[in-house]
């Protein structure tokens, strides 16, 4: 099993480039906007640039369109069913925090 950390992930996310991930998906509207919001620090207002504060409540979202693709480039495969067809599967998700159901 490994165990990975990408350091820096949020603070390199590249926003053109998530951009043209999304596509012509119907919120990409909306997403490239919560992509330039900025963020208030200490009292001081910082433009985002090429990054997405980790915390945000978009930035899991953002985090796993950019990991997206990954799982085809370890060579992992799923059945229809969503097992994985070897011995290799990838879970991801952002800022630690388990999703409670």
């Amino acid at each position: 099993m490994i165990d990975a950390d990408i350091q820096g992930g949020f603070d390199n996310i590249n926003h053109d480039k998530l951009i043209e991930i999304i596509g012509n998906f119907p919120g990409r509207r909306l997403i490239k906007e919560w992509l330039k919001v900025g963020y208030v620090d200490n009292n001081v207002f910082h433009d985002q640039e090429a990054e997405t504060p980790q915390g945000g409540i978009i930035s899991p979202l953002l985090a796993n369109i950019a990991l997206h693709g990954m799982e085809e480039c370890l060579g992992v495969e799923y059945k229809s069913n969503g097992q994985s067809k070897g011995k290799r599967i990838v879970v991801r998700y952002a800022d630690g925090t388990p999703i409670q159901a």
